[in-house]
């Protein structure tokens, strides 16, 4: 009798750390989902911001590269979004604002060579749990491609990726996202 109750409290044990051990495995597939989808969601809004200041790069090349007015564009070289949407460049709906709080800015710089490139970026860095979070900005980035681009905490004056580092146009900050755009001379 003693035997069996000591055999029956072993495999109590054993099935309640089979128990836990599932459940730490469920909740952790849980979060890794949560910060899946957040880091797609993020990447997906500022890649649809990108695609719309390509094509109103594009479509405004001769009078960027000319630095003519723009119609609707107070500084054509720095649209806002809510331009870019007046100016049917980007859908309505979507938001100035990141799906992390920051705002989107846009820059364009049009070289000698008469070729356009430029970023849209986000005015702050991601702010993640109350912190600055450069791991899930890189991640977002990452996420964009080659057109993606970030700043750490180690070198934030500086966006980068694998292949590129520019001067961050947000100035100093780190965890600074942002879409990099070019049209060729």
């Amino acid at each position: 009798m003693k035997k069996q109750r000591g055999e029956a409290l072993i495999l109590a044990i054993v099935m309640a750390l089979a128990f836990f051990g599932i459940v730490f495995v469920v909740v952790r597939l849980v979060q890794y989902s949560l910060v899946t989808t957040s880091r797609t969601t993020n990447a997906n809004a500022l890649k649809t911001v990108t695609a719309s200041l390509q094509y109103y790069a594009a479509k405004n090349k001769v009078s960027l590269q000319k630095g003519y007015r723009i119609d609707g564009i107070a500084v054509p070289t720095a649209p806002t979004l809510t331009e870019l949407q007046s100016q049917q460049y980007l859908t309505l709906g979507v938001s100035s604002t990141t799906p992390f709080g920051s705002q989107f800015k846009t820059i364009l710089t049009v070289a000698p060579t008469g070729a356009i490139s430029g970023f849209v970026y986000t005015q702050s860095g991601v702010i993640n749990n109350g912190s600055v979070d450069s791991r899930f900005a890189c991640e977002v980035a990452s996420n964009l491609g080659e057109i993606g681009f970030c700043s750490t905490e180690n070198s934030p004056s500086v966006i980068g990726n694998s292949s590129n580092q520019v001067a961050n146009p947000a100035g100093n900050f780190p965890a600074i996202v942002a879409g990099s755009i070019f049209v060729s001379a």
